[in-house]
């Protein structure tokens, strides 16, 4: 792994959309000061995926890497108090077209069920 950065760092991202105003937030939380953000756009960006509150966070995923990054991504929309108060936990439906999308939903619920969650419930018509 490389060594960390000096605190000191100049540190430049280009985008203020959901990855970067969260990697900003985790830099200046981790002691980093000189962290700054640019977007063609005011921030929040006219043209950001988050900049509307209509956004569902995937948190089931077919494989068990991403599905637990997932997982302790939700934890920290949860209980984080900048995310909190706009953090809205509502269900989701798992559609499928083909027999290998049907093979992933069926993935996701195995790694749902192995994570003790419990299983999806199928929608028939």
């Amino acid at each position: 792994m490389p060594s960390k950065l000096p605190i000191n760092t100049k540190i430049l991202i280009v985008g203020g959309g959901t990855f970067g105003l969260s990697t900003a937030l985790w830099l200046l939380r981790s002691g980093y000061r000189n962290v700054v953000v640019i977007d063609a756009f005011e921030i929040p960006s006219d043209i950001s995926a988050a900049n509307d509150v209509n956004k569902i966070i995937q948190t089931s995923y077919a494989d068990a890497f991403h599905y637990n990054l997932a997982l302790e991504a939700l934890e920290l929309w949860k209980n984080d108090h900048v995310f909190k108060p706009n953090f809205h936990e509502v269900g989701i439906v798992y559609a499928s077209t083909s027999p290998e999308a049907s093979e992933e939903v069926k993935e996701i619920d195995r790694q749902r069920i192995s994570l003790g969650k419990s299983p999806l419930v199928p929608l028939t018509s």
